[in-house]
C-alpha cells in the first residue's frame, strides 16, 4: 500500500480522535485511535531508522504532518 493510503485514512480517523467523547482519557476508542494515528506517521516519517534525526522519537509527528510536511 502507498503512503498516500495511509495520509487519506488518517485524514479521516483524525477528527475522531481528536474530538473524543468522554472527558480525559475515558474515552478510550478515540485514546487508541490516536495511537494508531502517531504509529503511523512515526512509520511514515521514517523515524524507524537509526539514520532519522529523530530516530525513536513521537515529538512533533503531529505537527510536522498538520503543516504539511509530511505530504
Amino acid at each position: 500500500m502507498s503512503s498516500s493510503y495511509f495520509k487519506d485514512w488518517i485524514s479521516d480517523m483524525a477528527p475522531q480522535a481528536m474530538q473524543p467523547v468522554l472527558p480525559a482519557a475515558q474515552d478510550t476508542e478515540a485514546m487508541m485511535d490516536r495511537v494508531i494515528i502517531l504509529e503511523l506517521l512515526f512509520h511514515l516519517d521514517g523515524r524507524h531508522d537509526q539514520r532519522h534525526p529523530r530516530h525513536n522519537t513521537y515529538t512533533g509527528l503531529w505537527e510536522a504532518y498538520t503543516n504539511g510536511k509530511n505530504s
